[in-house]
């Protein structure tokens, strides 16, 4: 990448995805619109797990909704400007610190195309008041690398979020909006009664506004070998909250 994330206008692409959130949820036999084979999609998704049996593999991607309110979501579409969108967010300081991502673009494309092969998760660009803010990606933890660390089933649901402008944080505006979408995000996937988030052990400010708002404190987990993370659940029934503080390091 050439471009430095300062040398970049911070302003929306303006453009419409051509896909759809229907596209994204992928056909009848759980495939999104790119066709990569199975070595591909595991060759490009390193988190993605290869000791998950096929009788737990979904065959459908995680269910969009459809949100109506200030953040809306829509797929991202590696034929487009979005790669280099998101490529730029992620190599300015703060993202570089969180997510440790700073892709180029090509590598993003890449990447996508991988997640939208197959079911195990959906990349998504935020808009903010219809503008573009942010990446996110809803997933099967089940079948990412963070399953092996708490008591994962096929079901269940989690997500990543990158909010772009580092301006836009920390005025309480993402948190009451985030906390919408995980309700809408497990109405929209039944039998789903769990979603889990990772951060950065280091990360307190993400914990402290999940504890507020009733989510499960699963504590410190070792994710991989250079990775330790702060699990964090969203649980709705007894059993899922048992299952988040349930430690299988």
């Amino acid at each position: 990448m050439t471009n430095t994330p300062e040398s970049q206008p911070n302003s929306p692409s303006n453009h419409t995805s051509t896909h759809t959130i229907d596209d994204v949820r992928g056909d009848s036999a759980g495939r999104g619109p790119f066709n990569l084979s199975e070595q591909e999609i595991y060759e490009r998704l390193h988190r993605l797990r290869r000791d998950v049996p096929s009788s737990a593999i979904l065959d459908e991607p995680p269910r969009i909704p459809e949100l109506t309110g200030r953040l809306t979501l829509r797929p991202a579409d590696p034929t487009t400007e979005d790669p280099e969108t998101v490529s730029r967010w992620m190599n300015r300081p703060h993202l570089v610190e969180t997510w440790e991502q700073p892709w180029p673009a090509d590598r993003w494309k890449r990447d996508w195309e991988a997640k939208l092969s197959g079911t195990y998760s959906v990349p998504l660009i935020m808009l903010l008041d219809g503008e573009e803010c942010g990446y996110m990606e809803i997933y099967r933890p089940h079948r990412d690398e963070i399953g092996r660390v708490y008591d994962s089933r096929p079901h269940d649901l989690g997500f990543h979020v990158a909010v772009g402008d580092a301006a836009k944080t920390g005025h309480g505006v993402f948190p009451p909006l985030l906390m919408n979408l995980c309700d809408e995000l497990i109405a929209a996937n039944p039998p789903s009664d769990l979603i889990v988030v990772e951060p950065d052990y280091r990360n307190e400010r993400l914990p402290r506004i999940a504890l507020m708002n009733d989510w499960v404190d699963g504590g410190e987990r070792q994710q991989r070998a250079d990775r330790r993370v702060h699990l964090l659940g969203y649980a709705k029934t007894d059993e899922a909250r048992e299952r988040v503080l349930t430690d299988k390091e």
